[in-house]
C-alpha cells in the first residue's frame, strides 16, 4: 500500500479523494464540497472528488 498524508508527500500539490456519498443528490453535498473548497484552501491543494457508484 502507498503512503498517505502531508507528513510523506509534504510539497504535494493535489489530493484525490474516492468517494460514495450519495451522489450529487445527497443533501449535504454542496456543504461537503464547501467544506472541501476550504480545506484545500487553507492547505494550498487542489482537491478533485471522484463520486464512485454505490
Amino acid at each position: 500500500m502507498g503512503r498517505q498524508g502531508r507528513g510523506d508527500r509534504p510539497d504535494a500539490p493535489r489530493i484525490l479523494i474516492t468517494a460514495a456519498s450519495g451522489g450529487a443528490n445527497f443533501s449535504d453535498s454542496h456543504l461537503f464540497e464547501k467544506d472541501l473548497a476550504g480545506l484545500g484552501d487553507e492547505c494550498g491543494l487542489t482537491i478533485t472528488v471522484l463520486h464512485l457508484p454505490r
